[in-house]
């Protein structure tokens, strides 16, 4: 049980982007973790887990393809959510998408970079019902240093994103 309650963070920024892509047909969604080691380890997992799709994913009727090691799924409607890492922010770099979700931000090495990278992908596909500024899903323990990136984002009274939720 201990090593769930660690995943309830991860459980809970995949079941929203999931829930963005099935309220939004054909929308695309891409997910983070900082390594790629972490996207085996725990987004995969988290995915496959009894809370979300279940294993086999392909065995859910939300599921239209999964491809584990690719790093995407399909879902019913035309959506699709990709999955990779932040090892190096650059391979990141890519096609529009109309959700992004970052696991475990704190732990990203380069999160100015990577968090660049990700504002740059949020161009949109045109397919989402959203406002675009809303579509960042950001999950991570709590920043250990007041100082960081990262606190300064999302909880500086000075200098947090005025948009942002926490």
């Amino acid at each position: 049980m201990f090593l769930w309650c660690r995943r309830w963070k991860t459980i809970c920024g995949l079941a929203e982007v999931i829930s963005i892509l099935l309220e939004n047909p054909g929308a695309v969604a891409y997910g983070f973790e900082p390594t790629y080691k972490m996207v085996r380890r725990i987004l995969i997992l988290t995915l496959e887990s009894k809370y979300l799709l279940g294993n086999p994913v392909e065995s859910n009727p939300l599921v239209v393809s999964y491809h584990r090691s690719d790093g995407y799924l399909q879902l019913i409607e035309g959506q699709t959510f990709w999955f990779g890492s932040l090892e190096e922010p650059e391979y990141a770099e890519g096609a529009n998408v109309d959700v992004i979700w970052i696991d475990e931000a704190q732990y990203i090495r380069r999160f100015a970079e990577s968090q660049d990278v990700a504002l740059r992908r949020l161009r949109g596909s045109g397919k989402l019902s959203l406002d675009i500024t809303q579509s960042i899903i950001t999950t991570s323990s709590p920043p250990l240093l007041p100082k960081c990136r990262l606190y300064d984002f999302y909880e500086n009274p000075k200098t947090r994103n005025p948009d942002s939720k926490v």
